[in-house]
């Protein structure tokens, strides 16, 4: 494995490439591009994917079914999370692996610079995959690129006088999401996910992931444009 500083855990928003009943390959495409020209440099990623449209709209009709086992709608969210990671695992081809699992990335991570995956159990979100895969591979600091460019104090797809935020501490962040998580909902960051972060003393960086050039900036160590989270 190379140096475990130039791991580099992701959280890949289904909503970056998915919506509206259509995916986005041209940013899949230009995605794996950024990255490899990364891998060049000595880096490696873990790419953990979200479950987007596809989640929500699936467990928004299991609902009306009458669905309420949170369990169930976990594992719906799961399911969509692992068909969006396979299609981008598709597009990386060979430079990713279908031989993953917790425990094993360490040695993958030696002959394949970029492992894609999704959801793993119940009661967790990519968020929360995410964090715990950047604690098994030694990762301090992670990448939660989603369709908003910061972390606002209130929505602001609602409200046209929300706030951004350029750095929060943990407390400050938890005030503005809450402490419940609910299945497929929509936050900047998982609740579940940002306790078990602050616990590990992890750097969660929350931004635009559609703006390559700024994820780009934010991976290589540059200013960029988003919202640090950290103690």
């Amino acid at each position: 494995m190379r140096n475990k500083s130039n791991v580099i855990v992701i959280s890949l928003g289904g909503s970056v490439f998915t919506g509206e009943g259509t995916v986005r390959v041209s940013f899949l495409k230009a995605f794996k591009k950024c990255l490899l020209s990364l891998v060049q440099q000595r880096m490696c990623f873990v790419v953990v994917i979200g479950g987007g449209e596809v989640c929500r709209t699936y467990q928004d009709h299991a609902r009306k079914a009458g669905v309420k086992s949170s369990r169930d709608l976990d594992w719906i969210g799961i399911y969509a999370t692992r068909l969006n990671a396979a299609l981008v695992k598709s597009i990386f081809g060979s430079n990713t692996t279908d031989d993953l699992s917790y425990g094993n990335l360490k040695r993958q991570l030696r002959t394949h610079p970029v492992l894609v995956l999704g959801g793993t159990a119940p009661g967790g979100s990519s968020d929360r995959a995410m964090v715990a895969l950047a604690r098994e591979v030694g990762a301090r600091k992670v990448f939660n690129l989603s369709n908003i460019t910061y972390v606002y104090d209130k929505d602001p797809r609602k409200h046209k006088d929300a706030q951004p935020f350029k750095q929060l501490t943990w407390g400050e962040y938890t005030v503005i999401i809450g402490g419940k998580r609910v299945p497929g909902g929509n936050y900047p960051f998982d609740p579940a996910a940002a306790r078990l972060a602050e616990r590990q003393s992890m750097e969660v960086v929350i931004m635009d992931g559609r703006r390559l050039a700024e994820v780009k900036k934010a991976l290589t160590g540059k200013p960029f444009i988003g919202t640090i989270i950290k103690a």
